[in-house]
């Protein structure tokens, strides 16, 4: 997330958000990068009994 300072707590709160929808402004490079050094995801079966 690029916009941390947007998210800062007063009183135990969390302030308004000033931007629109969510107002986190993602940082695609550093999760571009992340993903690269990644699990390969697999979604858990569970049995039914």
């Amino acid at each position: 997330m690029k916009n941390k300072e947007d998210f800062s707590m007063d009183g135990g709160f969390f302030k308004p958000l000033t931007k629109p929808g969510l107002g986190v402004d993602i940082d695609e490079a550093r999760v571009i990068e992340l993903s690269k050094s990644a699990p390969d995801w697999r979604k858990s079966v569970v049995a039914a009994r």
